[in-house]
């Protein structure tokens, strides 16, 4: 399951669990680190925020923008560690420029790209379109 997280004020949407992310970086045997990047953090607590509006104009982004959804809020981690996460490094390697092995597991957020992880808050009930009449008109 894609996850949507917040991670040094940027909204980032990891490729599945973000507990199942390995570390990128190279070890010195020349392979790919084993560890997870969320070893020694504490865990992400999910918070409700708004979706934040896209400059392109686009009428599909803009029916998204400030309607609620869940994310995965590590702003709580010192900006080192926020750093790490978002490198995809675990805390052996932190900011370590090591070599990279593996592609990340990060994307960044995009309304209409990712809308399909979009997590809405419990009891949430998406805004009735005006152009739509509930009765008909005779």
């Amino acid at each position: 399951m894609r996850q949507v997280a917040l991670v040094v004020h940027t909204l980032r949407v990891s490729r599945g669990p973000v507990a199942s992310m390995r570390c990128v970086a190279q070890t010195t045997v020349g392979n790919r680190c084993l560890r997870s990047i969320g070893d020694g953090l504490e865990p992400a607590k999910p918070i409700s925020m708004g979706i934040p509006s896209s400059a392109s104009g686009n009428q599909l982004a803009d029916r998204l923008a400030d309607t609620p959804m869940m994310v995965y809020d590590w702003t709580h981690l010192s900006y080192e560690a926020g750093i790490r996460l978002a490198h995809q490094h675990c805390s052996f390697h932190g900011l370590n420029n090591e070599a990279v092995m593996a592609p990340s597991d990060w994307e960044n957020f995009d309304a209409l790209l990712h809308e399909a992880y979009i997590v809405r808050p419990d009891g949430w009930v998406p805004p009735r379109d005006p152009r739509k009449r509930s009765r008909p008109l005779f």
